[in-house]
């Protein structure tokens, strides 16, 4: 009788042979007929135009309409992998096109089809149709099952989507069928088809892949039935009515056409930029609902929830208002309303202190390491000249004693926080200084950033005190205002770096201005998520927004990633008092009557990054994947742990594979899903991993952990 772990290692072996015999025979022959060639990457030029053009097994057809093999250097619109897709339409006639491809069938069985699918973007009702046509031994159709895609609905925003269907159960007379797609309006562009049987499938957990997961399944499954005369049918891939070697040469046929995993190589020996941290911005409104509206519990709760690392999120960056903002309850204030007052005898931040103080007290009790930024929205109304009322636009009056009153404010703002025991740990010269809007705002050029500067930096320095100073504080799509106070010597010497917003030009702007002034820091301090992006209470849309941000704008140097209201009511994205951004996301909402609090999706985003990275954290090298699927980003901590930011934008199971040390790990990740692996620097470390599925089925959950192998 052999033992338990004889069998296993049986199998083991078995299965590895299986494996690596299929290897063998599929580097020689076609693959299995049951597996269609879903890549559009190899295919032949029959014609010097490229719309006559096709990929190897698949056939297209025209009656009218037109189908073309597209190449995303020549279209400009990046394939779902690889680089080439087709695309079909309808003439202006309504004839249509199409592609696809004939595969061997077996009676009485259905058949699951899948392909991903977008549209060009230029048509307001696409329409495209999936089909499977089963077909006798003559080659007549003798039966059609189709599916709709689009169905009138463009995506937004246009982004590649898995659809599928399922066939009935092919004809008995049927030998073969033609899985096709075919296109109507809006020029519907396909890309990695796939078919499987719809019965007994390796696919084990259903999640779309075939991974360890399902061989871990199977492996069990195989040697508890294998020959018996009662067994679980899950095991019987073939159908046979029996359990026996053709399922695991099916199933190990199977693993061999697996999705390559998207590999991201980790090197911890290059080091980038220190992190500063991760959160939003108690804006007076949201300090007020915390603080004012919520019950004493909910609102104790709801802080432990944001900021403390072991049972929560925790956030570890603020930026708050100094004063007045769009986002207030109370009419606007600053701390110096008495006119003439430069030399700031009259400085109070009294507006603070009912409950925008409070709150920042409670959540750096719950969390020492938060690090705090100030940032003005408006100088002292009586500080400014042009303005349209009062705090709305204008710009500060260019003199000397001006300037020098307004450095002082920033100096009563920092030690009158000190005085309330909380450290402001840098502040920005404006929010967004080329900004004049009909809510609290001031211009200032570059060269006004340049002279405050130049009053602020030795004023600091005279007052002992060590807080950052931080220009520009807007949108990407202006290098040269940042460029232009870097490139003044005097300015460089006392300011730290550049503070970038989202709502223009693209990230790399970051990358554009540290590559010029490498020694300078880059901060991403305000990326409110909305109504401009996504419907209200869209959980799975904003979670990726700001995930992507995340990733995207610390590949790009950010030090902290800061989104904007940390809390507002589903009211009117409120309160607000006059014009304000109704249109904002909180990263909490709170109902305006029932004071139900709704952890939104950038909570989790928020804190798959905060909840793991300590202070000293430094972003290390890893792969590349922005083109893919999967997008990551990687940090190691001050004691050696490695932390993998990762995100899969898909609605299917992505494989992750991250190689670190000359080891290895693959992990199925979730469809629309964020994760976080953390491991120790050691030998065989245990890999930590924690997921947020855009379904929420998973909210920032613990997996089992998981090892590296070599």
């Amino acid at each position: 009788m052999k033992s338990r772990k004889e069998k296993s290692m049986r199998f083991q072996y078995l299965f590895y042979l299986i494996v690596l015999s299929s290897c063998l025979f599929a580097f020689a022959a076609e693959p299995p007929e049951l597996l269609l060639n879903g890549s559009f990457e190899e295919g032949k030029a029959e014609t010097p135009w490229n719309e006559y053009r096709r990929p190897y097994s698949w056939f297209n057809w025209m009656d009218g309409g037109w189908a073309a093999w597209k190449d995303e250097v020549v279209q400009g619109i990046p394939s779902h992998s690889g680089s080439k897709h087709v695309v079909c339409g309808s003439n202006g006639g309504g004839a249509l096109g199409g592609w696809g491809q004939n595969i061997a069938v077996t009676p009485d069985t259905s058949y699951d089809f899948s392909i991903w699918a977008r549209t060009e973007g230029w048509h307001n009702s696409p329409e495209a149709v999936m089909l499977v046509d089963f077909k006798n031994a003559a080659g007549t159709i003798i039966h059609t099952d189709t599916q709709t895609v689009f169905n009138g609905v463009k995506p937004n925003p246009n982004v590649w989507t898995l659809f599928s269907m399922a066939s009935s159960p092919a004809p008995a007379a049927a030998t073969s069928a033609a899985f096709a797609v075919r296109g109507d309006a809006g020029s519907p562009l396909f890309d990695d088809a796939s078919v499987v049987t719809a019965g007994p499938n390796p696919d084990f957990n259903y999640d779309k892949t075939v991974n360890g997961l399902d061989k871990s399944k199977f492996a069990s499954g195989w040697q508890a039935h294998s020959g018996q005369s009662e067994y679980d049918p899950a095991y019987d891939l073939n159908e046979n009515d029996i359990i026996d070697i053709d399922d695991l040469r099916i199933f190990a046929q199977s693993w061999l056409w697996v999705d390559s995993p998207i590999i991201v190589n980790i090197d911890e020996s290059t080091l980038y930029q220190e992190m500063d941290g991760f959160g939003a911005s108690f804006t007076d409104s949201s300090a007020w609902i915390v603080h004012e509206f919520l019950d004493t519990a909910d609102y104790l709760d709801l802080m432990e929830d944001l900021f403390n690392p072991v049972t929560g999120a925790g956030l570890s960056y603020l930026r708050q208002p100094m004063g007045t903002s769009d986002m207030r309850r109370k009419a606007d204030y600053s701390y110096n309303d008495s006119p003439g007052d430069y030399d700031m005898s009259e400085f109070s931040i009294a507006e603070d202190l009912d409950y925008i103080v409070p709150v920042l007290q409670k959540a750096l009790q719950i969390n020492p390491d938060i690090k705090i930024m100030g940032s003005p929205w408006s100088a002292p109304s009586w500080m400014k000249s042009g303005e349209s009322e009062k705090y709305q636009g204008g710009w500060l009056t260019n003199n000397p004693t001006n300037y020098s009153a307004y450095a002082d404010y920033f100096v009563k703002y920092v030690q009158a926080y000190a005085s309330q025991d909380i450290p402001i740990d840098a502040i920005t010269l404006q929010n967004e200084p080329l900004l004049q809007i009909g809510y609290p705002s001031m211009f200032m050029s570059a060269s006004d950033q340049i002279q405050l500067i130049e009053y602020m930096g030795p004023t600091f320095a005279s007052a002992s005190i060590d807080t950052k100073i931080i220009a520009y504080d807007h949108n990407w799509d202006n290098t040269q205002h940042a460029l232009d106070i870097l490139a003044d010597p005097q300015a460089r010497s006392f300011v730290d770096g550049m503070a970038w917003h989202h709502y223009g030009g693209d990230v790399s702007a970051q990358t554009t201005v540290h590559n010029a002034y490498p020694n300078k820091g880059t901060y991403f301090t305000e990326g409110a998520i909305g109504e401009w992006m996504h419907q209200e209470g869209d959980f799975n849309g904003v979670l990726f927004s700001a995930a992507d941000l995340l990733i995207k704008t610390t590949r790009n140097w950010a030090k902290c990633v800061v989104l904007w209201n940390m809390v507002l009511h589903e009211l009117y994205n409120g309160p607000v008092n006059g014009k304000g951004c109704d249109t904002c996301f909180g990263v909490i909402s709170v109902h305006s009557v029932t004071k139900a609090i709704t952890k939104n999706g950038s909570y989790y985003s928020l804190g798959h990054a905060s909840k793991f990275l300590r202070p000293g954290a430094r972003r290390i090298a890893s792969t590349d994947t922005s083109s893919t699927t999967l997008k990551n980003v990687a940090f190691i901590n001050t004691d050696g742990s490695v932390v993998v930011y990762a995100m899969n934008e898909v609605t299917d199971v992505r494989n992750l594979q991250i190689s670190w040390n000359g080891k290895s790990l693959v992990y199925p990740l979730p469809g629309r899903s964020v994760a976080t692996f953390v491991w120790l620097n050691e030998p065989s470390p245990a890999v930590d991993i924690w997921i947020t599925t855009g379904d929420k089925r998973m909210l920032l959950e613990k997996r089992p952990s998981v090892q590296f192998s070599e």
